[in-house]
């Protein structure tokens, strides 16, 4: 799986806790000092198949894909080609895309690949972008490092289509 926009690494391991010894998760970030940060996080725990680099994420991380998940922390204004040709068919792709330039609402929405061209839009619910990161903010600044746990279990969430595919793409990853 690929996390665009990974950060200092937190969600990465928990996602790597998910995904277990039969998968990778591949995270990138544009800050360097923040995937650095990963990297060591990352190595200090051991975990052979998680990686971080400093990168545009617009641009996915072409030389580990296809990828079966992806999630963006960051927001778009459209979805990013690369995002879809590095995804395998039938993979899941959950990321806030903001309409309507800066000040436009921002719609979590979650895709389902087709094809390496193809994609369907499962669900687009406005607003939830922002409790989310807050969400996965929470469980970094508490050092509870239970970020994904979080953003899928927040306030409300069985009635948003998004958390719920979100949240199944995730368990379907594998235990904890």
């Amino acid at each position: 799986m690929l996390l665009v926009g990974s950060g200092s690494g937190e969600l990465l391991v928990r996602l790597a806790e998910r995904v277990g010894v039969r998968g990778r998760v591949m995270g990138v970030d544009v800050d360097p000092v923040k995937a650095e940060r990963a990297r060591a996080l990352v190595g200090g725990m051991g975990l052979s198949d998680v990686h971080s680099a400093a990168a545009d994420g617009w641009y996915g991380w072409r030389e580990n894909a296809p990828h079966d998940l992806l999630i963006s922390t960051v927001s778009v204004h459209s979805l990013p080609p690369s995002w879809v040709t590095q995804s395998r068919p039938g993979s899941l792709i959950c990321a806030p895309i903001r309409s309507g330039g800066e000040a436009g609402p921002v719609f979590f929405a979650t895709f389902r690949v087709e094809s390496r061209h193809e994609v369907s839009l499962l669900s687009a619910i406005p607003g939830r972008y922002g409790e989310l990161r807050r969400n996965w903010a929470a469980g970094v600044e508490d050092g509870n490092g239970d970020d994904a746990t979080a953003a899928c279990n927040a306030r409300g969430s069985a009635e948003h289509p998004a958390d719920i595919e979100l949240h199944g793409a995730l368990l379907a990853l594998g235990p904890r």
